[in-house]
């Protein structure tokens, strides 16, 4: 398992949004958007992620 903190005033695109403080993904898409933006921002894959509170795990990670 990897852990990285990314914090909530890093600024990044927000896929179908737009560019924002990557906590904006949360509010305005939830998990899912959440996940999305940071495979997105960090160009990986993430597999097998669960969210509790305001934390993603993520359980398997690989290059694209």
């Amino acid at each position: 398992m990897f852990a990285i903190y990314i914090m909530p005033a890093t600024w990044v695109n927000i896929p179908g949004k737009s560019e924002a403080k990557n906590n904006a993904a949360i509010a305005s898409g939830g998990v899912a958007l959440t996940v999305q933006t940071v495979v997105s921002w960090l160009k990986v894959t993430l597999t097998r992620t669960s969210m509790d509170s305001r934390t993603v795990t993520v359980r398997s990670i690989a290059g694209k």
